[in-house]
């Protein structure tokens, strides 16, 4: 449950839950919007409760303070982390209050036992100033904190339903038992002077006999006990009747709204009490209707009720559609308080669902009603005709200085006639209004679990996209073409979104653009390809229609000339010489900003490796010392320090004038002993536009925190390896060129036998290090005992994704490749023609279930492309596989109902029906099949770019015959539903791809999934951890020389998720999550 809050001016704190005693949620204060406003993000944190604002170390400047991962965060308006510490779970929603003249942030949390705590923020650091153990269960228990009587207290009711008065200055507390059942929901008191006597009550929501609907609790906390002036006895249970549907709480039918309101509604200084219930009632028309709805309940200080509201039907408070049956669900918020028709009394309002009669009652939209003391309706405001668009909470503020207020839902914010001035759609819950950023004038600020955001009406926040000539550089594509990759930056304090790119070939005016959103302080890569020649010049152009306003347009444009890519000459002088041949083949492979040249004198770079070389040993003399480096046979010696380690290296490069009549670059590459040469040889390719391109001098040292050679170094003294160690044999140099190639792994094969009798292959790719480095890698956070599972799309087989799993084992991770199409076994002429059911309910469980059975492990970490995530969903939707063996599921490009426009969703819908009768008969087809048939298809229908698009469709792994055609029946069904509804998984990351559709600019597909499929997919998950990122990329390599699957930008993310390593990087692709 979440909370949100509203401020009053830039000094103004927001120091408690609704920033009142009374929980009244109506707040002074002046916005200006509809503004241009600045807009941050943070998807690392967000509250489960409420926010709070305050200026804690009294710079002038106010914080935000949250509650997320078991700490206690403090931000600053822009979301930047100034402060935070581990407090443990917290257990109510925490209060501010002044003690001594500063604000202390005050809660309860749990630490292997439960503590009430009191902090402080002084000089930038998070301070405990004290705590007080609590002896009972203080779940549910959010504090309010006042002064009564000279005396600071802080009040909140525990779990066990004891109320709890905290002497802030004894720090002692003091406990009143209420009840003999147990709290069940998160409870937060409003506290005033009800009788207008000198007195303070609390109220509470209160359940006395754990049977059916709440009431409320009222405490005197002047004299420590029930206020018997409140129906004799301080306590009235039952004010609503929920449906019950068994003995226990969590059976019966209804949502607390909020929290109790105190109001004073008739100008007498006394104060009513208010609140709302969202409810399925005990109506005898159940029958008939399955009936939620929301009602707001007014009861007086002496504890007879005034009135209830709700929107009623032709049963009461039941919808009324007669005749129509099913479940009809009328979601409103909590009640909130605004004068608002200017009478100088307070009124009560919430919003509900209106109705209209058309013959029957009917759900027209949600609205906004306010009531007077009396109960009458003294406003009507529509708001919108969804019944979902207007939920949960909401709050009155004056959002656009017109002197009346506003209303703040969880979409938009509504002018008092209904019209909205400020949109959002930010889901669950509504923004919340205080002045963040210190200018008088009201920002908007929401959390939830996960995530908050900022809304603030400043203009002031910069924006400064950045190209720099360094920044551009060249790499191997083929004979005509190169790949050109330029970094745009974004130096400014918010982020710019829509930021166009396009980069040009000034000569021939070839040319390509991308869009991006680009972080602040951050940057993105473009990466196009162009056709270049020898000293032709590109331009790098970002916001090139000049739509962003930045605090500098004069860095926007940048050139650089293509010189031609280097011809490289390798030299290797290493003991045993028979592992040479392996250090200029991996160079050979992995050069991508030059040429490898096998002369030296037609050569730009010369590359020396090794400390025996004989130019390594002249340039260690006359080159190294000059730059406070060199080496000895021992030890690497760089910037004053000393590496002694086998597995350190050394690389250094630097432009030798005319050597061969060329200004040559040198590059020496050296290890210790052949690990680090190993080592710094990669480190050399990993840096290699860095190190070819040189202009003086440049260097790198392999330390000892570099995990890559001490894995290199693991690899080669584990046992079986170590035998050979520098032996001259063939053994070693297939150990030397596995470790340069980064094959540190053993692959094994296995078979399962599914259920119904079809054998399926496995292949394992088993990381071949040392028990203490697995050890090391866990220690260090990576789950190396959860085995990572990989499966590809349709048509196809065990080897489709061996890159992917190849770099999870190398990185020590126990991965294995299923086949759940494709195999020997499954696609010959005599092998059953499966369903695709037969893929949900037998194959991929035998597949899953095999794999924990050669671990011994009971989860598996899960990854599926296209056909392998959506079988994977569907199976476990089915209950097919326990979720609960699952520990995270990332699926990429999963297709599902087909909602929406795809390119091939279009074409094989149109043209499925023929291509499956021409194949019928076929209990096995390939993809390469399915193009053909398709691609004649539309030749003949004059069809052009369909018959271009069918090139893509290339593979010879088969599938059965009835699994394409339940494909091309899912594209043409508009009933069928999206997959994966209700499925709850530990953690869920979803990669959708995305290219501009060919006919329609608008529309974006990866030319087989729709982005509506993506949305719902997602949707449909429940998850408490779920990220949803969208790529630039195609389904398969076919379509694009970008595919979304092998694309590194992609493993990247699905590597980081896996390893349970941070995923900020990834922000500016992350849509919807949570």
């Amino acid at each position: 449950m979440l909370f949100l809050i509203f401020s009053v001016s830039a000094n103004a704190d927001w120091n408690t839950y609704e920033n009142d005693l009374r929980n009244s949620a109506s707040p002074d204060g002046i916005g200006y919007f509809p503004v241009n406003t600045a807009n941050f993000t943070n998807n690392d944190f967000g509250t489960d409760f409420q926010p709070l604002v305050s200026d804690l170390d009294n710079d002038g400047n106010n914080e935000i303070i949250i509650f997320s991962n078991n700490s206690l965060i403090i931000l600053n308006p822009q979301l930047d982390i100034k402060s935070q510490t581990k407090i443990g779970s917290i257990l109510g929603q925490p209060t501010l209050f002044n003690l001594n003249g500063t604000a202390n942030i005050i809660f309860n949390a749990r630490q292997n036992s439960d503590y009430f705590f009191a902090y402080k923020f002084y000089n930038s650091t998070l301070v405990q100033i004290f705590n007080i153990s609590l002896t009972n269960d203080a779940d549910f228990g959010g504090i309010k904190c006042l002064n009564l009587n000279e005396t600071d207290i802080c009040v909140f009711k525990d779990r066990k339903n004891y109320v709890n008065i905290i002497n802030m200055g004894s720090r002692v507390d003091t406990k009143y038992n209420a009840s003999a059942y147990d709290e069940t929901r998160q409870t937060v008191p409003a506290i005033g002077d009800i009788y207008n006597d000198g007195r303070h009550e609390a109220v509470w929501w209160f359940n006395e006999d754990n049977s059916s609907g709440y009431g409320f609790l009222v405490f005197d906390l002047n004299n420590r006990r029930l206020d018997t002036n409140f129906n004799n006895r301080g306590i009235i249970d039952n004010i609503f009747s929920p449906l019950i549907l068994g003995p226990s709480l969590y059976h019966q039918l209804f949502t607390l709204k909020g929290q109790p309101v105190l109001v004073d509604l008739n100008r007498d200084g006394r104060l009513e009490i208010t609140a709302s219930v969202f409810y399925n009632d005990q109506s005898n028309n159940e029958a008939i209707f399955d009936d939620w709805f929301t009602e707001l309940i007014v009861y007086s200080n002496n504890g007879t009720k005034l009135f209830s509201k709700c929107e009623a039907g032709a049963y009461g408070c039941n919808d009324g559609e007669s005749g129509t049956g099913g479940k009809h669900v009328w979601e409103g918020t909590n009640p909130f308080v605004m004068d608002y028709d200017r009478t100088g009394a307070e009124d009560i309002c919430f919003i509900k669902d209106f109705k209209k009669n058309i013959g029957h009652v009917v759900f027209s939209n949600m609205g906004m009603n306010c009531y007077n003391y009396s109960g009458d309706e003294i406003a009507k405001v529509s708001l919108s005709s969804s019944p979902d668009a207007v939920k949960e909470t909401a709050m009155a503020a004056d959002m656009n200085d017109d002197g009346s207020k506003e209303i703040i839902t969880s979409t938009r914010v509504y002018l008092l006639n209904g019209t909205s001035i400020f949109d959002y759609n930010l889901g669950k819950y509504h923004p919340i209004a205080v002045d963040l950023d210190g200018n008088n004038g009201l920002d908007l600020l929401w959390s939830i679990n996960g995530q908050t955001k900022t809304f603030l009406d400043d203009n002031n926040y910069t924006m400064d996209l950045s190209v720099s000539s360094s920044d551009i550089n060249f790499f191997k594509f083929n004979s005509t073409h190169v790949n050109v990759t330029a970094v745009i930056k974004n130096s400014g304090q918010m982020q710019a979104d829509n930021v166009k790119v396009i980069m040009y070939n000034t000569e021939t005016l070839d040319n390509n653009a991308a869009v991006f959103n680009i972080r602040k302080n951050g940057n993105v890569t473009f990466s196009p390809i162009l056709p270049l020649k020898e000293k032709e010049k590109v331009l790098v152009s970002a916001d090139y229609d000049n739509e962003i306003n930045e605090s500098d347009e004069n860095n926007n444009d940048e050139f650089r000339t293509f010189l031609g890519l280097p011809y490289v000459f390798v030299s290797v002088d290493l003991e045993p010489n028979n592992i040479e041949p392996e250090f200029k083949d991996y160079i050979k492979n992995n050069l991508v900003s030059g040429y490898y040249a096998e002369n030296e004198n037609e050569a730009d770079v010369l590359v020396y490796i090794g400390k025996n070389n004989p130019r390594n040993r002249v340039n260690n003399i006359n080159v190294m010392d000059q730059h406070n480096m060199m080496y000895d046979y021992g030890n690497i010696n760089y910037n004053d320090k000393v590496y002694s380690n086998p597995f350190n290296g050394l690389v250094a490069s630097f432009k030798e004038d005319k050597q061969f009549g060329k200004n040559h670059v040198n590059i020496m590459v050296v290890g210790n002993e052949i690990e680090g040469s190993v080592a710094a040889t990669k480190e050399f390719i990993k840096n290699q536009v860095r190190f070819l391109n040189t202009q003086t001098f440049d260097s790198a040292a392999v330390d000892d925190g570099n995990e890559g050679a001490v894995k290199v170094w693991d690899y080669m003294h584990l046992g079986g390896n170590s035998e050979h160690y520098k032996d001259g044999s063939d053994e070693f140099k297939k150990i030397v060129r596995n470790a340069l190639n980064d094959k540190m792994f053993n692959v094994y094969d296995k078979t399962v036998l599914t259920s119904n009798g079809v054998n399926l292959r496995l292949r394992n790719l088993k990381a071949n290090f040392s028990d203490d480095f697995i050890d090391y890698l866990n220690s260090s956070g990576t789950p190396t005992d959860i085995p990572i599972v990989l499966a590809r799309g349709v048509h196809s087989n065990l080897t489709s994704w061996e890159v992917l799993g190849s770099e999870f084992a190398n990185e020590g991770r126990d991965a294995w490749l299923i086949e759940i199409t494709g195999g020997p076994d499954e696609e010959c002429d005599t092998c059953p023609n499966y369903n695709f059911s037969d893929l949900t309910d037998y194959y991929w469980p035998a597949l899953i279930n095999g794999v924990l059975n050669f671990t011994g492990r009971d989860k598996i970490q899960y990854v599926g492309h296209s056909n392998g995530g959506r079988v994977a969903i569907v199976s476990l939707a089915d209950g097919k596989v326990n979720p609960d063996k699952i520990d995270t599921l990332i699926g990429v490009a999963v297709p599902g109902a087909f909602e929406g426009y795809s390119t091939f969703g279009y074409y094989f819908g149109k043209y499925g029906e023929q291509i499956m009768n021409q194949l019928n008969g076929s209990s096995h087809v390939s993809m390469t099949e399915i193009g053909d048939n398709l691609r004649e298809i539309c030749l003949s229908d004059a069809e052009l770019f369909c018959s271009i698009f069918t090139r893509g469709l290339k593979s010879e792994s088969k599938m059965s015959f009835n699994s394409d055609k339940q494909y091309y029946l899912w594209i043409n069904d508009t009933k069928d539903e999206q997959i994966g509804k209700n499925l709850q998984l530990n953690n869920f990351y979803l990669i959708e791809g995305w290219v501009r559709d060919n006919t329609n600019k608008s529309i974006t597909h990866d030319f087989i999934v729709t982005e509506q499929d993506e949305k719902a997919l997602y949707g449909n998950i429940i998850s408490s951890n779920k990220k949803h990122y969208k790529l630039f990329g195609a389904h398969t390599a076919g379509w694009s020389s970008v595919s979304l699957p092998d694309r590194d930008f992609t493993k990247s993310i699905i590597k980081d998720a896996l390893n349970k390593k941070p995923l900020n990087k990834y922000k500016s692709n992350e849509i919807n999550s949570t």
